[in-house]
C-alpha cells in the first residue's frame, strides 16, 4: 500500500430525509437509539429512505445518518490502484417511547439493515438536562 486516506464521517441524511429533526436540540422527552455498525455501506446509501420510511410508520426520528470511509491506493508496475475501505457508520433515531423502538427493532427493513452489517451496537438514552 503506497497511499492511505483517512476519510472522515460524511453525513448521508439529506435535510428533505429528516424525519422531524429539524431543531438541533435535543428533546429531554424522547429516548434516542444509536445503532453504531460496521458493515457494508453500500446497502444503507441504496435503501435509507425506505429505512427512514419505515422509522416514521413507528413513530421515529431520524437525527443523523453518517458513514466513516477510507481510501487505499496502490502503485505497481506503474498502474494505481484504488478502492474504499468502509469503516462505520452511525444513525440516530428518536422516539417517544420504548415500545415505538422496540416495535422499529423487529421491523423487516430494520433487521434486514442489521443482516447487512458485520457488527452492531445499538444503545438506549435519554436526556436529563
Amino acid at each position: 500500500v503506497q497511499k492511505f486516506i483517512f476519510g472522515f464521517t460524511e453525513n448521508i441524511l439529506d435535510k428533505s430525509e429528516s424525519t422531524g429533526a429539524n431543531d438541533s436540540r435535543f428533546n429531554k422527552e424522547q429516548i434516542y437509539l444509536v445503532h453504531h455498525f460496521r458493515g457494508k455501506s453500500n446497502w444503507l446509501r441504496n435503501n435509507r429512505q425506505d429505512l427512514f420510511t419505515a422509522a416514521r410508520q413507528h413513530n421515529m426520528q431520524v437525527y443523523f445518518c453518517a458513514l466513516t470511509t477510507a481510501h487505499i491506493a496502490t502503485e505497481k508496475s506503474a498502474q494505481q490502484k484504488s478502492g474504499e475501505f468502509f469503516m462505520d457508520g452511525i444513525v440516530l433515531f428518536a422516539a417517544n417511547s420504548e415500545v415505538d423502538i422496540e416495535n422499529f427493532t423487529k421491523d423487516h427493513l430494520y433487521t434486514t439493515f442489521m443482516r447487512n452489517n458485520d457488527e452492531d451496537s445499538l444503545y438506549l438514552f435519554s436526556r436529563t438536562h
